[in-house]
């Protein structure tokens, strides 16, 4: 039961109630925003029904444009936001269309179809956050909307999702250095080497990458040390090598 409990309390500090929190900006919220429903939806896409999930995207992507505007200081209904989603797809043309389009022809494909549209939502997904965004900000602030700038953002970012969904079938590893403090607390955490593998090929050679480098240092500095007593008084030590290992759980 207390997990449960935990669950859900991190459920709403991570998401549902996400913009009561105040050690994250608004951007860092709706970055985390986009990121948790773009999940969400990629995993809509699994189902097998061609273009079912079209009926299904739209109103997630809906709620999304509620928290966001919520988070920017302009309350929107459900209702209201469905019909920003509709106006900024307008905008945007048949790019998002086409795009719908594309991940219900892969349905038409048995399995393979699902698996191979999961980067295709995500992108689509991650995009339509991130133009909500601009969409919102904008008119919080009276300042014109241009479709052709908004059509830039959706396929600039409908690129990066993609990529990012694909880099989740990856582990790897980072060595980072830091300082240890007098008190045992970490200082100047640095990366020394980040290296990444596909978890599909766990055989195959580690290459460069910087992927894990943002939450390894964050991983970092929540670390303790019993300090170091040098002539009986702690002092700090510098250029502390740690690693850190990223793997994906393998079914049993």
């Amino acid at each position: 039961m207390k997990r449960v409990d935990w669950v859900l309390n991190k459920c709403k500090e991570e998401f549902f109630e996400i913009e009561n929190r105040t050690d994250l900006t608004d951007d860092q919220k709706i970055s985390q925003l986009i990121t948790v429903t773009s999940s969400i939806c990629a995993g809509v896409a699994v189902q097998p029904i061609p273009f079912g999930d079209i009926f299904i995207l739209t109103p997630i992507q809906a709620y999304l444009g509620t928290r966001i505007a919520n988070v920017r200081g302009i309350p929107i209904s459900q209702n209201t936001a469905f019909q920003t989603v509709k106006e900024i797809s307008g905008m945007i043309g048949l790019g998002l269309l086409a795009q719908q389009l594309v991940i219900g022809a892969y349905k038409f494909i048995p399995y393979w179809g699902s698996i191979t549209s999961i980067p295709v939502v995500f992108g689509m997904s991650l995009a339509i956050g991130k133009v909500l965004d601009i969409y919102f900000t904008k008119k919080s602030l009276g300042q014109h909307i241009d479709p052709e700038y908004l059509k830039s953002v959706f396929n600039k970012a409908k690129e990066e999702g993609k990529r990012r969904a694909k880099e989740r079938n990856t582990e790897g590893y980072v060595i980072v250095a830091f300082t240890i403090t007098e008190q045992g607390t970490i200082e100047d955490a640095y990366v020394l080497e980040g290296k990444c593998r596909s978890a599909s090929n766990r055989d195959g050679e580690f290459r460069d990458c910087t992927m894990f480098n943002s939450a390894t240092l964050r991983a970092a500095t929540k670390l303790k040390y019993k300090p170091t007593i040098r002539d009986g008084r702690a002092v700090a030590v510098e250029d502390i090598p740690h690693k850190f290992t990223f793997e994906l759980e393998q079914d049993v």
